[in-house]
């Protein structure tokens, strides 16, 4: 039997920042439907708490990962 995958996405906010945002979020419910491991961090959190959404934490790691996204 396969392992399931562990997967971490990276986006500049959560889905009420809309676009690919909206597209990360899904797509990690969907994975995590299919039975991965799948978590999203966000450089923007807004929103209610969500398990598998976790913000990143830091100024200099918020820095990067906006700047990348950007």
């Amino acid at each position: 039997m396969n392992r399931p995958l562990r997967i971490a996405l990276i986006s500049k906010a959560t889905a009420p920042g809309g676009g690919a945002s909206r597209v990360a979020e899904d797509l990690a419910a969907e994975l995590r439907r299919g039975g991965d491991v799948a978590d999203l961090w966000v450089g923007r959190y807004s929103g209610p708490p969500v398990p598998h959404i976790r913000q990143l934490r830091g100024e200099g790691l918020q820095r990067r990962a906006v700047s990348l996204a950007d």
